[in-house]
């Protein structure tokens, strides 16, 4: 039974630092800089191909995939709403971006379903 229990203990230990790493990695760097330097980066490390949602400084949401990137804007093929279509938007122009289907809620539930089920293997094998 003790052993049990330290066996359990660990796994919880274990679980819980992978779901601490894994939240570090989700949090993107604050970079010194302005509005539109961090727009960019943010729609560079999301890179094309990926699928956002952005937030336009007036108020206007789009959602669609990353066509292309340059040094002053970004071109998005909107695939939801009235505004479907190609659009050129200037980083200026953008109040958020955010990738959607983010894999970070998978990554956090896989290190909690692997620190719980370890633990458990191991007391099954040994006994």
């Amino acid at each position: 039974m003790h052993r049990l229990v330290s066996l359990l203990a660990v796994g919880l230990l274990a679980s819980t630092a992978a779901v601490v790493g894994v939240a570090a990695r989700a949090r993107p760097e604050q970079k010194a800089g302005t509005h539109v330097e961090e727009m960019a980066a943010k729609a560079k490390q999301i890179g094309p191909g990926a699928t956002v949602k952005v937030t336009l400084a007036d108020g206007r949401k789009l959602a669609g995939r990353v066509i292309g990137l340059s040094d002053t804007d970004l071109r998005l093929l909107a695939t939801e709403g009235h505004d479907s279509g190609e659009h050129v938007i200037r980083y200026a122009d953008i109040a958020s971006i955010k990738q959607k289907g983010s894999r970070t809620a998978l990554w956090i539930v896989l290190g909690i379903g692997i620190g719980i089920l370890l633990p458990i293997g191991l007391c099954a094998a040994s006994a």
